[in-house]
């Protein structure tokens, strides 16, 4: 009896060890700060919204209307911040999970009617977030439509986007590593 008992506390410390130790190198991992996270952008990949969330919020823009709607931007056009919520993290990581969020809508958001610049560029797909002294750099790979509206409004919708999160005071935007900047000045913006 006392062999088995012994066995049984044995078991049941060990056990406990375990669950301690995989605790605490959970909270490690989602606690560290690392200065970018990659994202692989396949098509089986799917936003996943959880149940504890915190609110941010998507930016979307109402076209033409003279900045009734919000900040006006573009060609007479406002951004338009809709709520939605994300798992709670580092600003960084929230960044990329409200930036695939809006690639993964429709180029109209709902029935609002309000236009989705990230959501308009199918074959648009974010490949890195850094975040590292106040700078958002965003790196989206595919192509990008940088029609004379089109662009700033895609530039605004990016900036809000990054903008809202604490800790990013600028943000930079680059497709195919060629900075936004670089690509709307060639194109004659």
């Amino acid at each position: 009896m006392s062999g088995t008992r012994t066995r049984i506390l044995l078991v049941a410390v060990l056990a406990v060890l375990i669950a301690l130790g995989t605790t605490i190198l959970l909270w490690v991992v989602s606690g560290s700060s690392s200065d970018s996270v990659t994202v692989n952008t396949t098509n089986e990949d799917e936003l996943v919204v959880f149940d504890n969330t915190i609110n941010t919020t998507l930016a979307f823009i109402a076209l033409d209307d003279n900045g009734t709607s919000g900040e006006l931007v573009g060609c007479g056009d406002s951004v338009v911040l809709v709520d939605y919520g994300v798992e709670p993290g580092p600003a960084q990581t929230r960044l990329t999970r409200t930036l695939l969020a809006a690639l993964d809508e429709d180029a109209t958001y709902g029935a609002s009617g309000l236009h989705n610049p990230l959501g308009a560029h199918s074959d648009l797909s974010l490949d890195l977030v850094t975040v590292e002294d106040g700078l958002a750099s965003i790196y989206f790979v595919g192509t990008l439509e940088a029609a004379h509206c089109e662009a700033p409004r895609f530039e605004a919708q990016v900036e809000q986007l990054a903008l809202q999160f604490e800790g990013i005071e600028r943000v930079e935007i680059f497709v195919n590593e060629i900075s936004f900047e670089e690509l709307t000045d060639s194109s004659g913006r």
